[in-house]
C-alpha cells in the first residue's frame, strides 16, 4: 500500500467516499481547501492505482490534527486507516483528533495508535446528536 499527497484529481473519490461513510459530508471546497496547501493536507492511500482511503488533515509541526479518515467500506479492518494514521503522525510530535463516542472502532484504532482521551465535548455531533471524545497523543 501507498501513501501519497491527495492532489485536485482525487477531490470526486473523497467526496464520494465523504457522502457514503459520512452522516455529514464535507463538500468539495472543503476537500479541495486541503491540497496543495503548506499547513493543510490531504493523503490517500492506494494499492496498485486503487484509492482505498483518505486522511484530511492540518499540520503545523511540531502540532497536527486529524480532521477526516475514511476507507472504502469493503477495504475496512485491512489496515488502511492505520497506515493513513502513522504517515501523518510522522509529520509531528503531537497530535489531537475528536471522533464519535459510539464510533468504537475508529477508538480502538486511535489508542492502539497512542492517542489518549482528554475529554469530551457534549452533543458536539449532530445528524445524529452524539457526544465527541478529545484524543491527544504526543
Amino acid at each position: 500500500m501507498e501513501i501519497r499527497r491527495g492532489e485536485e484529481k482525487d477531490i470526486p473519490f473523497v467526496c464520494a467516499l465523504e457522502a457514503r461513510v459520512f452522516s455529514d459530508p464535507w463538500g468539495a471546497d472543503a476537500v479541495a481547501s486541503h491540497v496543495d496547501r503548506a499547513y493543510l493536507c490531504l493523503l490517500i492511500a492506494e494499492e496498485r492505482g486503487e484509492r482505498l482511503g483518505y486522511l484530511l488533515g492540518s499540520s503545523i509541526p511540531p502540532e497536527g490534527e486529524i480532521l477526516r479518515v475514511a476507507t472504502l467500506p469493503e477495504r475496512r479492518r485491512m489496515g488502511v486507516g492505520e497506515a493513513l494514521c502513522k504517515h501523518f503522525l510522522s509529520f509531528g510530535e503531537v497530535s489531537f483528533l475528536e471522533v464519535r463516542k459510539g464510533n468504537l472502532a475508529a477508538r480502538a484504532l486511535y489508542e492502539k495508535l497512542g492517542f489518549s482521551l482528554y475529554g469530551e465535548r457534549k452533543e458536539y455531533y449532530k445528524n445524529p446528536t452524539e457526544d465527541a471524545c478529545l484524543y491527544r497523543r504526543g
